[in-house]
């Protein structure tokens, strides 16, 4: 398992590279949520966050979780607060495209009171982009909520 490891760390070494090297204007993130930002109260299939910013926090674990796993998620996380820049002008024409291509698209433009990024968006940002400030835009899917397909059913595809 630590051949695997190292192995496994190399290739994410060399996609950050490539990520990096690319000198991109914006990355667009999809990721799941796992009920970590959007709970049960709001389980979007499919969510795209425009704010300004986003914020990430430090990890915090929670009571009772195994040694090994807080390690490994306090390294994907940011080690202090900060709030990296969202490309929000292609964040709205993302949600305006899939909203004319028949996506019931949910939005958001801000981060639940207290929360930071999730683990989705906080590996990118430190183990891909290691913590440098290029805008994202994040995509949350939620794939234990039902209706689990966001394209309307009765829809047929626009002609845009």
């Amino acid at each position: 398992m630590a051949g695997r490891l190292v192995e496994a760390r190399g290739h994410v070494e060399h996609l950050a590279d490539a990520i990096l090297g690319a000198e991109l204007d914006a990355l667009i993130i999809v990721g799941d949520d796992q009920n970590e930002l959007y709970l049960q109260d709001n389980h979007a299939a499919l969510l795209v966050y425009y704010g300004e910013t986003i914020t990430a926090l430090p990890y915090k674990a929670a009571p009772g979780r195994a040694e090994w796993l807080v390690r490994a998620s306090e390294r994907q996380y940011s080690a202090f607060a900060y709030d990296y820049p969202v490309a929000h002008d292609l964040a709205r024409h993302l949600i305006d495209m899939l909203i004319d291509s028949d996506f019931d698209v949910s939005t958001a433009s801000a981060l639940p009171r207290g929360k930071g990024e999730s683990h989705s968006v906080a590996f990118i940002h430190t183990q891909l982009l290691r913590n440098t400030p290029v805008p994202i835009v994040p995509v949350f899917l939620t794939p234990i909520s039902r209706p689990t397909n966001p394209r309307r059913r009765d829809a047929t595809p626009s002609a845009t």
